[in-house]
């Protein structure tokens, strides 16, 4: 067989396997957070380790007269999570708080947080994020609470927060390029304005 007849089969073999999408099931443990109205899935036994990883079904014993629709915490919480998983909106159409620690998760685009469209509040500690792109919220208006602590951010879009009306907060502490908190509007605008070299 010819070295280009080779070359042709071990590039469609990388092609097929590169847009292969897997599934797998989402293993939950249910619980009500502090009181009942804060629905919590904490995610249990997960690896994704590669993207185009999608959720076919979620196990989990719900507590009585709760459903998947009434989860609004989603917790990845000392998981494997180099990615985010596609189809959680499937199941979890009404999550708020989103909380990835400490979990390996490299990048974190639009397109993962576009499946949490009333996405309020969001924690991603302790991961190995380098950037946050200047569209990474938009489509998520009503962001109030942003948290990326000690990742390994380098660098941030300078319009990030344009579109964010209601937002209340902004932890970047421990991170490479900026370490800071900012608990009000004003206090983000100047976060920003002395950390030039980190939002570009």
């Amino acid at each position: 067989m010819s070295s280009s007849k080779n070359f042709l089969i071990v590039l469609t073999i990388l092609i097929i396997s590169t847009s292969c999408v897997f599934s797998f099931t989402l293993e939950c443990k249910f619980d009500d957070y502090l009181y009942e109205k804060n629905y919590k899935c904490d995610v249990e036994k997960l690896s994704v380790t590669t993207h185009n990883q999608i959720v076919s079904d979620v196990s989990g014993l719900h507590i009585p007269r709760r459903t998947n629709a009434d989860v609004i915490i989603l917790s990845i919480d000392g998981q494997t999570a180099h990615y985010l998983p596609q189809g959680l909106d499937k199941f979890f159409p009404n999550v708020i708080y989103l909380n990835i620690n400490k979990s390996g998760l490299k990048e974190i685009t639009k397109n993962d947080l576009k499946n949490f469209p009333k996405l309020r509040n969001i924690a991603v500690r302790g991961n190995d994020i380098e950037s946050l792109p200047s569209d990474l919220f938009e489509y998520n208006p009503e962001i109030t609470n942003i948290g990326f602590a000690s990742n390994k951010i380098k660098s941030i879009g300078k319009d990030i927060f344009k579109s964010l009306n209601n937002l209340e907060s902004v932890n970047l502490l421990r991170n490479t390029c900026i370490s800071q908190q900012s608990n009000n509007r004003s206090e983000i605008a100047e976060m920003m304005k002395n950390a030039n070299e980190c939002f570009q």
